[in-house]
């Protein structure tokens, strides 16, 4: 009696097949990578430094200490034809600011617009009431009523979607920064880990 398997009729068992192996290791990453984490650095960089730009003219708009005055003051303060200005409140609290009014010159209300700030706008403790435009060159009077203890202040034209643009930039190329950063580190351990 034969010791072959059935179905082997007489035919030699087949020679065992070589374990496949590894297979061959990944090339290192190419260096172009690198100049795409630059990238992202050099832009995340470029976009941070244009938000810190656009958060310091916002903060520069608040009133120094030359244009402010108390409740029922006059302030006189040049404006330059085509010149935007804002009437700030400090720390307004819960009470109505009152009214201000602004005298020209001339005497006519034709050189001078003023309406209601639109929207809300804080810098340090001041808040946003008026937005002044004139139309011709001149001195102007400020004066503001409102509670007996309200400081009033007219700064520059500051703009709540500067400030919201500023911030966006600021955490934007922050984010693209970092992103950049990564990729060059994890580049750089894939490359240095292919090379072996």
């Amino acid at each position: 009696m034969s010791m072959q398997p059935p179905g082997w009729s007489g035919q030699p068992l087949p020679a065992p097949q070589p374990f496949p192996g590894y297979p061959p290791p990944k090339a290192p990453p190419k260096k172009r990578w690198y100049g795409v984490g630059a990238a992202l650095l050099l832009v995340g960089l470029a976009v941070v430094s244009f938000g810190v730009f656009g958060l310091a003219k916002v903060f520069d708009g608040a009133p120094d200490a030359e244009h402010t005055f108390a409740n029922g003051e006059m302030k006189t303060v040049h404006f330059d034809a085509g010149e935007t200005k804002v009437i700030f409140v400090a720390d307004r609290g819960e009470h109505d600011t009152g009214q201000c009014s602004i005298s020209t010159p001339t005497g006519s209300d034709d050189d001078i617009k003023m309406d209601n700030y639109e929207g809300s706008l804080t810098i340090n403790q001041w808040q946003a009431l008026f937005t002044v435009t004139a139309r011709t060159a001149a001195d102007y009077a400020v004066t503001c009523d409102g509670a007996s203890s309200d400081q009033f202040g007219v700064g520059g034209d500051a703009k709540a979607t500067t400030l919201v643009g500023g911030l966006f930039a600021v955490f934007g190329g922050g984010f693209l920064c970092v992103l950049g950063i990564v990729t060059l580190v994890v580049i750089a351990l894939l490359r240095w880990r292919r090379k072996a």
